[in-house]
C-alpha cells in the first residue's frame, strides 16, 4: 500500500577546529566520508562532526562516530553482527543518504514475479491491468500526495485521470510522449472506482446525440472525438485511439484505489523527487520483465 511519508531531509554540519563550516545532506556527507578526503578546503585542519550516527540497515544497529575518519573506519568495518550471521553486506550508511535508500532496495528486492498473471490466456494483446504514465517528478508528487490529480481531457474538457490498458512490450510510443514511470491498476478496482474505457465517436455521431438531448454529466469525462482524414477530407484529424485510453472521472485516491504495482524509470539523486520514488520503491516487490531487464527498468508489485 502507498502510503504518505515525511520527506524532510535532515541537514549535517561539519566544520574545522578554525570554525570553518559546511552544511551538507545526508548523500553529500556520505560521499564525503568515503572519498577519505576529510580535510578543511579552507585551512586542512581536519573536518569534525560531533555525535554522528550511522545505521545497518539490515539490523537498525546505531554506531556513534565523532571524526569522518572514525565514520569511514566505521563504514568499511561493517557491521560485526551480521558478517558472524553470514550477511556480508555493506551496510552501514547515514540514514536517508541514496547508499542507505539503494541498499534497502536492493536487501528487500526478493520473490520477484513476471507479468503473466496479468494476462489472458492466449491473448497477447490483452492483459488485466491499466497505467497511468507520468515524468519522475510527477510520480513523486502522487506518491507524497496520495493522489492521481484529475485534469480536463476529452471532448468537454471535462475532469479525469488518463489510463491505458495496452499490454507490456508496447508502450514505447507511451513512454516517450507522457513518461517513463507509472501506477498500475487492475481493471477491476477501476472500474469499483467509477472508472472505465474511453468512448471514441466520429463527429456524425456526436451531432446525432446532440439532436437527441445531448450527453449526460456522468458520459463527458469518459468521450473523445474520433476523425481520421480518410472519412472526413479537409478537416483536423483526430484519432487517438491507439492509446486504448481507460478514464477515472475524478481525482483517484490511492489509499481508496490501492496501485496493483508501480513502474520505474530510469533517475539519479539528481532527480527531483528522488527520496520518494525511492520510498514508493521499498514498499513494493519488484516485478521483473524481460522488457524492464533489456532497459534497467522496473515494475514493482505492491505487498
Amino acid at each position: 500500500m502507498i502510503k504518505h511519508q515525511d520527506m524532510s531531509q535532515r541537514m549535517y554540519e561539519v566544520k574545522c577546529k578554525d570554525g570553518h563550516s559546511q552544511v551538507l545532506t545526508a548523500t553529500e556527507l556520505e560521499q564525503l566520508i568515503r572519498s577519505s578526503e576529510h580535510e578543511c578546503p579552507d585551512c586542512k585542519n581536519p573536518l569534525l562532526t560531533s555525535n554522528l550516527g550511522l545505521e545497518c540497515f539490515i539490523c537498525s544497529s546505531m554506531f556513534t562516530v565523532s571524526s569522518l575518519e572514525e565514520a569511514e573506519d566505521t563504514i568499511d568495518t561493517g557491521c560485526m553482527d551480521c558478517d558472524e550471521r553470514g550477511f556480508h553486506e555493506d551496510s552501514i550508511h547515514i540514514n536517508n543518504s541514496w547508499g542507505y535508500f539503494e541498499n534497502v532496495y536492493q536487501w528487500r528486492r526478493n520473490n520477484n514475479l513476471d507479468e503473466e498473471h496479468l494476462r489472458r490466456k492466449g491473448r497477447t494483446d490483452f492483459w488485466e491491468a491499466v497505467i497511468h504514465f507520468c515524468k519522475p517528478h510527477e510520480f513523486a508528487s502522487i506518491y507524497k500526495e496520495g493522489k492521481i490529480k484529475a485534469g480536463k481531457t476529452g471532448y468537454f474538457g471535462v475532469p479525469a485521470v488518463c489510463l491505458t490498458e495496452i499490454p507490456l512490450g508496447n508502450w514505447k510510443d507511451l513512454r516517450v510522449r507522457h513518461g517513463d514511470f507509472g501506477f498500475v491498476f487492475l481493471k477491476r478496482d477501476l472500474i469499483a472506482a467509477g472508472g472505465g474505457p474511453a468512448i471514441y465517436l466520429s463527429d456524425e455521431l456526436i451531432r446525432a446525440q446532440k439532436t437527441n438531448g445531448g450527453f449526460c454529466e456522468e458520459i463527458r469525462p469518459f468521450l473523445n472525438l474520433l476523425r481520421i482524414s480518410s472519412v472526413t477530407p479537409g478537416k483536423l484529424r483526430h484519432d487517438f485511439m491507439h492509446e486504448r485510453e481507460w478514464r477515472l472521472p475524478n481525482d483517484l485516491l490511492l489509499e481508496n484505489t490501492q496501485p496493483y504495482a508501480i513502474i520505474v524509470g530510469n533517475y539519479d539523486m539528481g532527480t527531483e523527487g528522488w527520496e520518494d520514488i525511492w520510498r514508493a520503491r521499498l514498499e513494493v516487490e519488484e516485478l521483473l520483465t524481460q522488457e524492464d531487464e533489456d532497459t534497467s527498468q522496473g515494475i514493482s508489485k505492491s505487498k
